[in-house]
């Protein structure tokens, strides 16, 4: 008999195991769902936009005429965050963001120099909804895209 209360110990165990497992999956399953939502919410659309050269068109009209050529463009919300040829700006300080009517909002500080050339070359939002800059040197930025503000630095080159 006490073997076969041994069996029923461990299965009625192996049944709680299995209901913690699936509510903890059912929590990050929800977790990711609310993450994804936000982050959809967040890189809501402006309308239909294009660049070309150092022009954005936004449905069909031009909004922003930007001091050097268009690399990347991205739209969080109402802004307009642009990536721009550091060598045709002349300036390692090349991410840009406009509002809606064309009007500069800030520009992300030059980067702390390593090497002779420290300009950004890509611009993006990671699922932590922060806009990162990566830049020749190696290095990662965080960044508040409500102001453009430096929040921090990693080396990941």
């Amino acid at each position: 008999m006490g073997l076969l209360g041994s069996e029923k110990q461990q299965k009625s165990l192996n049944l709680v195991k299995e209901e913690v497992f699936k509510s903890r999956l059912c929590q990050a399953v929800r977790s990711i769902m609310e993450k994804q939502y936000l982050y959809n919410k967040s890189m809501k659309s402006i309308g239909a936009y294009n660049y070309s050269k150092n022009k954005i068109i936004i449905n069909g009209h031009e909004h922003v005429s930007a001091p050097a050529k268009i690399i990347q463009c991205l739209v969080i919300d109402q802004s307009i965050i642009l990536l721009l040829d550091a060598d045709e700006l002349g300036s390692d300080a090349n991410v840009y963001c406009y509002d809606i009517r064309g009007i500069v909002q800030w520009i992300v500080p030059k980067p702390d120099l390593v090497h002779e050339r420290n300009y950004y070359t890509s611009i993006y939002v990671l699922s932590d909804l922060y806009l990162y800059a990566y830049n020749i040197s190696g290095i990662e930025v965080k960044l508040d895209y409500n102001n453009g503000q430096i929040l921090s630095t990693e080396l990941i080159k």
